[in-house]
């Protein structure tokens, strides 16, 4: 499981998030087990949502075993590539998973300065901004593991 994620005021449902970016048949069944797992150890009734986020539609197996949950739980399944046409152009930090679906390295030099602006424009502190940028860096990284840090760093213009 990648975050489990609760309300600071603790009202809502239990988050649990997995994020998939390759080939697993069983992964529904790890998901579900992480789930299981935390209600059996902490003797929580809370109501959960579990998500999980392909990085690409072809890494959904499509053989969930379990699809109806007593509301409020539920599951929802979301692929990357939709999340990001939704954003579209608008920065935020999901700026940072951009890298992830672009098809073409090419294309890189014209789509990382932008997603720096992206990041820049959104006036964070100095701290949280190198964050997102090393968390852009990694994401560009595994998207294109041939390239360098310092290839990427040049096009960022750090």
């Amino acid at each position: 499981m990648d975050g489990f994620f609760r309300r600071t005021d603790g009202n809502g449902a239990d988050i649990f998030l997995e994020v998939q970016g390759y080939d697993d048949t069983e992964i529904y069944w790890r998901l579900f087990q992480e789930i299981f797992t935390h209600y059996a150890q902490t003797g929580s009734r809370k109501p959960f949502a579990a998500i999980i986020l392909f990085i690409d539609e072809k890494y959904d197996p499509d053989n969930c075993p379990i699809t109806d949950f007593k509301p409020p739980n539920r599951l929802i399944r979301l692929y990357l590539p939709d999340c990001l046409k939704v954003i579209g152009d608008k920065a935020g930090p999901l700026t940072v998973l951009k890298p992830l679906v672009l098809s073409e390295k090419e294309k890189l030099p014209e789509a990382v300065p932008k997603w720096k602006n992206e990041i820049d424009s959104l006036r964070l502190s100095e701290s949280t901004e190198k964050l997102l940028i090393e968390l852009l860096e990694n994401a560009i990284l595994s998207r294109f593991p041939k390239l360098t840090l310092e290839e990427i760093q040049k096009m960022i213009q750090l």
